[in-house]
């Protein structure tokens, strides 16, 4: 689970049966994904919620909570794996990382698709 950093009224969920989303504290959910796509984690960085699923493909979400503006970003190939930990450096805002189930860290700017590996199965390289 996730609460928005300054709004605690968005509230979003990370389940087995997709990402959900509150806007009224958690009193009531709405589905943003399909069921059948498991929610693997959730992220709020200012009004974007960064979320992640897996269906037959890892995919990784940016949704603006005030505007329901919505990207999907690239990831590295994440072959048998999925990822477990999103988030954003707050010294360089356009930074964003994400820690995968088998334990590697990408890091890219945000909005490039270009990522890089620095951590490799909880390895340093």
């Amino acid at each position: 689970m996730a609460i928005h950093p300054s709004d605690s009224n968005f509230v979003a969920a990370a389940t087995s049966t997709g990402i959900y989303l509150s806007e009224d504290g958690g009193n009531q959910f709405k589905a943003l994904t399909d069921p059948r796509e498991a929610g693997m984690t959730v992220y709020f960085y200012g009004d974007d919620l960064y979320y992640a699923i897996n269906n037959e493909n890892v995919e990784l979400h940016r949704r603006n909570v005030k505007n329901d503006e919505e990207a999907i970003i690239d990831t590295p190939e994440l072959k048998n794996d999925g990822i477990a930990y999103i988030a954003r450096n707050r010294q360089n805002e356009k930074e964003l990382a994400i820690y995968t189930v088998n334990g590697d860290v990408y890091v890219s700017d945000a909005g490039s698709i270009a990522w890089e590996k620095v951590l490799n199965e909880s390895q340093t390289r």
